[in-house]
Formats: C-alpha cells, sequence, structure tokens
C-alpha cells in the first residue's frame, strides 16, 4: 500500500525534472545528500507513480513515468515553475489534491475520505485558496477552473493511483468507470474483498433479478459504501449498453415503486448515461 506521502526533499528531487534524466548517484550529489537516502526518496516517488527506473548496462537511470501523470507532471513543472511545488503536493496534500475534482467535496466529507483530521484539511485548503489553487462553490471546495494544469495533474495522479490501487488487490481486474477515488472493476471471476462492493448486473442478480452476465462488477470506495437498487440499475444500463432488458427492468421497478425517477436521474447523471434513462422513463 503506497504511503501517499511525500517529503520535501522528494519535491526537490522532482525539480530535478522535467524532462531529464539522471542517476540517484546524481541527486544525492545536485542536492547534497546521502546516498542511500536519494534511493529511499526515489524508490518511494516510483511507488507513487511519478518516476520509474530504467536499465542501460550496469547503470540506472531515473526518469518522470512514460505515462499520462508523467506528462501532467511535466507540464506542471515547465509552465508553472514558480509554484510552490511542497504546498501543493507536499507532506499529505495527495489525499486531499484530488478530491477537488468537479464537483468537489465538503471539508467534512474530505476528511472522511482521506482519514486525516479536519484541522489538516482546513490547513491545506486555506492555503490552496491563498495560493488560487482551489476555490469554495457552496459548501463544496474545488480546483479553480483558472488553473487548469492543476486539474489536469489531479485527474492524472488519481486515476494512476486508482490503477496500482486495482492491480494491488485484483491484477486481473480491469476499471471500467471511475470518479476521483471511487473506481468500479470488472472481472470474470468471483472476487472477495472487504474494500469492494458487488455492483452492476451481480448486484441485481442479489436482488432477486432474472439477469444473465458474463462479467463480474465492483466497486471500491474509501468509505463504506453499499449499492442501491437503483445505482446498480443505472449500472447495468451503463455497463451493458445494448441489452433491452436494463431498461425494461428499471420501467418495472418504477411501477412497482422499488425506486423513483429522481433516485434513477441522480445516478444517470454519476455514471453518464442521462439520455438512455430518460428513454427509459418515458415509457414509465
Amino acid at each position: 500500500m503506497m504511503k501517499e506521502n511525500i517529503s520535501r526533499t522528494e519535491v526537490e528531487i522532482l525539480r530535478l525534472f522535467p524532462g531529464a534524466q539522471t542517476t540517484v548517484s546524481h541527486i544525492a550529489e545536485v542536492l547534497e545528500m546521502d546516498i542511500s537516502w536519494a534511493s529511499r526518496c526515489v524508490s518511494n516517488l516510483v511507488e507513487l507513480g511519478f518516476l520509474e527506473r530504467e536499465k542501460k548496462g550496469r547503470e540506472v537511470f531515473i526518469n518522470v513515468v512514460d505515462a499520462p501523470l508523467g506528462t501532467a507532471l511535466n507540464n506542471l513543472l515547465m509552465e508553472e515553475p514558480a509554484m510552490n511545488l511542497h504546498a501543493l503536493i507536499g507532506g499529505t496534500s495527495l489525499r486531499i489534491l484530488p478530491l477537488l475534482l468537479e464537483p468537489g467535496f465538503s471539508a467534512q466529507d474530505i476528511v472522511r475520505r482521506s482519514n486525516l483530521t479536519l484541522k489538516t484539511v482546513y490547513a491545506r485548503l486555506k492555503r490552496w485558496r491563498g495560493m488560487g489553487v482551489a476555490v469554495k462553490s457552496g459548501d463544496a471546495y474545488v480546483l479553480n477552473p483558472r488553473a487548469p494544469l492543476v486539474i489536469e495533474f489531479a485527474r492524472e495522479y488519481i486515476r494512476s493511483r486508482n490503477l496500482i490501487h486495482q492491480r494491488e488487490h485484483n491484477p486481473d481486474a480491469a476499471i471500467v468507470w471511475q470518479d476521483r477515488d471511487d473506481y468500479i472493476i470488472s472481472t470474470r471471476e468471483v472476487f472477495s474483498d472487504g474494500g469492494f462492493r458487488t455492483a452492476g448486473p451481480p448486484r441485481l442478480a442479489e436482488e432477486g433479478y432474472d439477469i444473465a452476465f458474463r462479467n463480474y462488477y465492483y466497486y471500491h470506495s474509501p468509505i463504506r459504501y453499499e449499492i442501491s437498487e437503483a445505482e446498480a440499475l443505472v449500472q447495468t444500463l451503463k455497463f451493458d449498453i445494448n441489452n433491452p432488458r436494463p431498461l425494461k427492468y428499471i420501467q418495472e421497478a418504477i411501477k412497482n415503486r422499488k425506486v423513483t425517477k429522481n433516485e434513477l436521474r441522480k445516478y444517470a447523471k454519476k455514471y453518464g448515461v442521462e439520455k438512455r434513462i430518460e428513454e427509459a422513463l418515458q415509457w414509465s
């Protein structure tokens, strides 16, 4: 499990990039630090998905990872060289920053999802608002639309983090949907893990629906989250878009007052299937 905590030294190591290829010994020399400490810092940045090692002969070189997260990091370092990078990503900031992607969360929700204290969360939010990185919208804190490179970085970081987490728990699965630190995986086999909840067609089967499926779907969230019947119906519609049966089940569930139209519309927005839900609702 990633410790998801970046030291000031590790931030300085990232500052040696973008685009450059270096070695641990060079990092230690430039930053005037012990080579064993430089190696540990690099290892943490590799584990977090920012850097990667490449062996050439007897030499091991360090690069920014060749992935969307690496591109986003390079863009941030090149286009915003004056930004206080430690204030943005240092310490436990990476537990909070992606949660501010649209539509954001309240401070209390951030505490629940990040497992940090309210004092720590408020301190970060205050600092970021002062930097112009974050703004408050109603009760929610969100990343400032005028900071597109920060938004790109936060988005690619959380996608990378979700992928690392998924591979740790089920390397044969695939992420089929994600929203910040929540995501759904698809797998051909039954999967049992306390951090994942049955979703989509298998969840409907648990509710007694007569539905066939080839893949199993599981929902991960850092908070305890149960998939309701309404949400499972919308998930099934999304993951089996050409199957007419979910539409029929939605209409029957409304008729039998097992779900409401408002519930379905809420989840349709979450999963991006508003048009399909409206097609079902117009006949209900």
